[in-house]
């Protein structure tokens, strides 16, 4: 997923503010502005909110403090443990200092250890310059995860593209010089105030500085570069005149050239990208810790829960509502099996389930009809059936039916004696009888009708119920 990374360089008139976005296919700049005014918080909201007025979970935003806000120190410890050092650091670094450590924030920059020895860089900075810059960015919703220290953010950022290197950083509040070895902050120094080009006095002090550097550390060739607003040809040229060879840095992001001017703040927005590093300061810790996540995902923890327990809610109304509809639908099914049973058994109380009380009543029945030799007899329902299907091939008027458990007679009368034939043939065709005898056939005493009597023996146990 696509983030954008925020750097901002603060400055004493404005800031300059860069904005890119970091996907899977690389590193895109987005916006690099420069803005004037008192409350850089408000400038930054302006830059970086931009398109549509919100930062989202997945920025990233840094900033970094001037270099000459801060006392640093390079302290050393006989021993490794990293919660005894962050202990001790803070009266190590007041025996080093011009100023008493209350008002003071400590943070410490791990550097090399050996077997028995640590070696930590720490940073002092006044408590209020820190609380009153994170003030102003959380009033003005901007949330800032790393605060971090000049040149040390600049050179995080920046680090797999220098090597070893010295860097000079110019701007309208200080020069920082740096010796970068393999990409890690060895040694810096500070002047104070703008370099003015003209000034032969600031160039003297930037070219022995230089040089004092070049002669620190490891032995090998150190180019100078040089960035920041303050990184002009005329100060280029100014360094050239006194035999220090410098090049202006530049560097390139998704095919766009960054100018030196805008190098720190692009610095810092890849400095940005990396949540913890020991490299480089963030004074996010302990009461500056950033918690603005925290917050926002509370927040959507909350919503989540919420909705969460608005669908049971509608999932319960649901279930009880279909249990309701269930039990009513239940409650009528048994209503009918009741009344069918009473029906079928009348007189008979309800002892049990009506269910199983039916079936014990069919299982009774059942017993009953083998009891007398009917139970492999075909139903009269299905002889009366037979018997209605007649007038459908012959005209018949029937006067009396019955059904034993051997056989049914039937008597009743047609309008030939062809006609009995026929009634008789069709009998014979049914598998329910086992043969048709023509008990009686005679002519009625008008004349007009023959009247018959049958005698139809049952098939049996051959014949399915």
């Amino acid at each position: 997923m696509a983030n954008r990374l925020i750097g901002v360089e603060l400055g004493t008139q404005g800031v300059r503010v860069a904005v890119l976005r970091r996907d899977k296919g690389g590193v895109a700049v987005i916006a690099l502005e420069e803005r004037s005014g008192e409350n850089a918080a408000e400038q930054v909201a302006e830059v970086a909110a931009q398109p549509d007025g919100t930062f989202s979970l997945n920025d990233r935003l840094a900033v970094a403090l001037p270099a000459g806000r801060a006392y640093v120190r390079t302290l050393h410890f006989p021993f490794k443990d990293r919660r005894k050092i962050q202990a001790a650091a803070p009266f190590e670094l007041a025996a080093q200092i011009p100023v008493a450590m209350e008002g003071f924030t400590t943070a410490l920059l791990w550097a090399e250890s050996d077997s028995g020895h640590s070696e930590v860089v720490a940073a002092a900075l006044p408590t209020v310059a820190v609380s009153e810059l994170l003030a102003r960015f959380e009033a003005a919703r901007v949330p800032l995860h790393i605060l971090d220290l000049m040149p040390f953010g600049l050179v995080a950022g920046i680090a797999d593209r220098l090597g070893t290197a010295i860097l000079v950083c110019a701007t309208a509040e200080e020069t920082t010089i740096a010796l970068v070895e393999s990409g890690q902050l060895r040694e810096h120094r500070l002047i104070a105030g703008p370099l003015d080009p003209r000034n032969p006095l600031a160039i003297g002090q930037l070219q022995r500085e230089c040089q004092a550097l070049r002669h620190r550390g490891l032995a090998g060739e150190r180019p100078v570069y040089l960035t920041g607003a303050g990184a002009t040809p005329e100060l280029l040229d100014a360094l050239h005149s006194r035999g220090l060879t410098a090049a202006a840095l530049s560097i390139t992001l998704g095919g766009r050239v960054i100018e030196p001017a805008f190098v720190p703040a692009v610095a810092l927005a890849l400095r940005a990208a990396a949540h913890q590093t020991e490299h480089s300061f963030n004074l996010r810790q302990g009461p500056f810790t950033y918690r603005g996540e925290l917050r926002a995902i509370r927040r959507a923890a909350a919503m989540a829960i919420g909705l969460l327990l608005l669908t049971v809610l509608a999932l319960g109304a649901a279930a009880v509502i279909n249990y309701r509809d269930r039990a009513g639908q239940a409650e009528a099914l048994q209503r009918e099996l009741v009344k069918i049973y009473q029906a079928a058994f009348p007189g008979t109380p309800l002892t049990v389930d009506v269910a199983l009380q039916m079936e014990s009543k069919l299982r009774e029945l059942r017993s009953s009809a083998e009891a007398l030799g009917i139970a492999s007899q075909p139903p009269p329902w299905r002889l009366l059936r037979q018997i209605a299907e007649l007038p459908a091939q012959v005209p018949i008027e029937v006067e009396a039916f019955s059904c034993g458990s051997e056989e049914v007679r039937l008597s009743g009368s047609t309008d030939s004696f062809e006609a009995v034939n026929r009634i008789r043939a069709q009998l014979a065709s049914s598998a329910l009888f086992s043969s048709v005898e023509v008990a009686e056939s005679r002519k009625s005493l008008e004349g007009s009708r023959v009247e018959f009597r049958l005698r139809l023996p049952l098939a049996g146990k051959g014949v399915t119920p």
